[in-house]
């Protein structure tokens, strides 16, 4: 198919998700939007996302097919930034089924963006050698551009063919992270920005282990596609791998199997994992795996719930994801104490909060089956059993489950005036202090004008780019309960109820 006669537009719309019970948005994500609007709403979306819930939104935004454009276009711009975002998220897999589906449709078609996603394809499949020569065999196509020159330079120095390039021609002005690349034999896990940057960094064996294990500290500066690539042992200790393992799970760029895989292959010795008695010293990020290898070889139900109750007492500063392998020894074997926390992770999983838990969690099993708690219901419980002790022992607002009960078995119309907002924030204490995102109403007007005029686009881009870099935990009720309101518009009761508890635990 020569290039000059392909259409652009029949692919530019294309995606995976093809109707609604596929995961789907709508049947026409993009309809009212030029190529260039459209593309102002992918780079509206922050380049990380804090949850699993965020990510599966993004994901449906990137992979809805849409109804192809009637507008001219002269390149898969709008595609390429999908398939740019979707691997910036740590989706490959999601990334590779639509660009094969693409790479199928377009024949001999050449585009500059798009073989820079071929690029990218390419290295996610392995190493940096068989990229270069995809770079030299498509250097007539792209003679013209600075950047694919660049790269077509880079690989001649990088792999000892030097002389045929002169050295006072050596300039990275389009990709400087090039020039890094090959002066350095190893480079700071931050300093790459691009996608493609940071996987040729990975792919060639360019991150130093000292900054990746340092990195560990404060893994929250990472973006996604840094946090998908680092769980890969060649640069890590076993501490290490871990922190990175739990935080790609909190995150939801892996899952619970894929957590599980990793705790099976972490060694320990073996007089410490069986244990009886005394203080054992380990990493915190290790923990988890620890105990969930205690748990396999545990001999009696007793033990089983020594260990499990031990695990919930030290990992009160870890992510609940990580503890989500043990979800059934948890579910069994949990005893009062740290039934709020057990029944947080279940939920937060999508699995049912047992009837036979104690009353503590009753807040959680009326939000995860969408019944309304009336004040005085709430109340009667906040005061029996010492549920305002479990609060303020946790450093949490006694007042938040009532209010994210409201908030999440609320109509989407409750917020549709300013009277109804006043009116709804009058129900709470409203004593808690944490720094609000300030998305208040005037963000709510904007939703509920997009929802009234079927623009999904917009109002799940506004929902990401407002509120998917940030931790839930440390969000303010009021965004929280706008947020909760924008999912349940779109019927995403499953992601809202897990936000919810994500954001109780």
């Amino acid at each position: 198919m020569a290039q000059d006669k392909f259409e652009w537009s029949l692919i530019d719309r294309i995606g995976i998700y093809q109707a609604p019970e596929d995961g789907q948005l709508n049947q026409d994500v993009w309809k009212g939007y030029s190529q260039a609007k459209a593309l102002d709403v992918i780079n509206q979306l922050p380049d990380s996302l804090t949850n699993a819930q965020y990510r599966e939104l993004a994901k449906r935004l990137l992979l809805s097919e849409a109804k192809v454009s009637k507008e001219e276009i002269d390149s898969p711009a709008l595609l390429s930034a999908r398939l740019n975002k979707l691997i910036s998220y740590g989706l490959f897999e999601d990334a590779m089924e639509l660009y094969q589906k693409v790479d199928e449709l377009r024949g001999d078609a050449v585009d500059f963006d798009l073989s820079l996603i071929d690029i990218q394809m390419t290295l996610l499949n392995g190493t940096l050698a068989p990229v270069c020569l995809d770079i030299q065999a498509d250097s007539a196509n792209f003679r013209d551009m600075p950047a694919w020159r660049e790269l077509s330079d880079f690989c001649l120095y990088r792999f000892g063919s030097a002389n045929k390039v002169k050295m006072d021609s050596w300039s990275f002005k389009s990709m400087p992270v090039l020039d890094m690349l090959l002066k350095r034999d190893s480079v700071d896990i931050h300093e790459s920005k691009t996608n493609l940057g940071t996987l040729i960094a990975f792919m060639d064996n360019k991150i130093d282990p000292e900054s990746y294990n340092m990195a560990a500290r404060k893994l929250g500066d990472l973006n996604d596609l840094k946090i998908k690539l680092a769980l890969d042992k060649r640069f890590a200790n076993q501490e290490t791998y871990q922190c990175y393992a739990i935080e790609a799970a909190k995150r939801g760029i892996i899952h619970s199997k894929d957590l599980e895989m990793i705790y099976q292959s972490a060694s320990f010795p073996n007089d410490m994992l069986h244990s009886i008695s005394g203080v054992i010293t380990i990493h915190p990020c290790a923990v988890p795996a620890f105990f969930y290898q205690r748990l396999k070889i545990a001999q009696s139900p007793e033990e089983s719930g020594k260990n499990v109750n031990s695990m919930m007492s030290v990992t009160r500063e870890i992510p609940i994801a990580a503890l989500s392998p043990m979800s059934r020894d948890i579910e069994t074997y949990v005893n009062n104490e740290h039934q709020w926390r057990a029944a947080i992770l279940l939920g937060m999983q999508g699995m049912d909060i047992p009837q036979t838990f104690d009353t503590n969690v009753w807040p959680l099993q009326s939000i995860q089956k969408a019944n309304l708690m009336s004040n005085e219901d709430y109340i009667d419980w906040l005061n029996k059993d010492n549920h305002t002790d479990f609060f303020r022992n946790d450093n949490r607002d006694p007042a938040l489950p009532l209010y994210i009960s409201k908030a999440f078995t609320s109509d989407f119309n409750n917020f549709r005036t300013n009277k109804e907002n006043n009116e709804y924030e009058k129900l709470f204490s409203l004593t808690y202090v944490g720094k609000s995102l300030q998305l208040g109403l005037g963000f709510n007007d904007f939703v509920r004008l997009a929802y009234d005029n079927n623009d999904t686009a917009a109002v799940v881009s506004h929902l990401l780019s407002a509120a998917g870099q940030y931790d839930v935990t440390e969000m303010h009720p009021r965004d929280i309960s706008v947020i909760l309101s924008g999912y349940k518009a779109y019927k995403l009761d499953k992601e809202a109820v897990i936000i919810a508890f994500e954001y109780l635990q």
